[in-house]
């Protein structure tokens, strides 16, 4: 069941919230006593790292006393600090470089060459992959290029009706649910 106000029964992404959330991989926001997803938002970096760790079922809470070595790691707020630690002393996520320091940025958007390299390593090592022209394929980063190739051969990731892939684009909660569902 959908339990989300802002996600209408039209919605193209309805059934892979209403499945998710019933797998409790997201909660959304409870607000004026009705619970919002809020669909069309930026999904951050931590609420990122939050889903994919509750998807993987990763025990978080014993990971509180690790070090994500991040130079932001003070500045984490509770509700995703254990998960970006999870994920990063297990590889599926990484920091980056930001004035010359490496920080997780949990606040920072996620781009859709994030969300692919991140995906693709939840996925086996070996699986067929066929490179798909887009219109904008020349603007796929080289170090997530191999990860659009499989999850676009996988349909875990598509394109948009203007033949584009959009790889530098800020990734909406519905696309990476719909891209989490495609792997769950």
């Amino acid at each position: 069941p959908n339990i989300f106000a802002d996600v209408k029964d039209d919605y193209w992404a309805k059934d892979y919230v209403a499945f998710m959330n019933y797998h409790g991989v997201v909660s959304g926001v409870l607000s004026n006593g009705k619970y919002h997803f809020r669909p069309a938002d930026t999904i951050t970096r931590g609420e990122f790292a939050v889903m994919v760790a509750n998807m993987l079922n990763i025990d978080t809470e014993s990971f509180k006393d690790t070090s994500s070595e991040m130079a932001d790691e003070d500045r984490t707020p509770a509700w995703c600090a254990n998960h970006i630690k999870a994920l990063c002393e297990l590889g599926i996520m990484n920091g980056k470089e930001l004035e010359n320091k490496l920080v997780f940025d949990f606040g920072a958007p996620l781009s859709r060459a994030e969300a692919a390299a991140v995906i693709s390593r939840l996925l086996p090592e070996n699986l067929p992959a066929e490179e798909k022209k887009f219109t904008d394929s020349k603007s796929i980063p080289t170090w997530c290029k191999d990860a659009f190739t499989k999850l676009t051969t996988l349909n875990v990731i598509s394109g948009y009706s203007d033949g584009s892939i959009k790889p530098l684009n800020n990734t909406t909660r519905a696309e990476v649910i719909k891209m989490l569902y495609e792997v769950y």
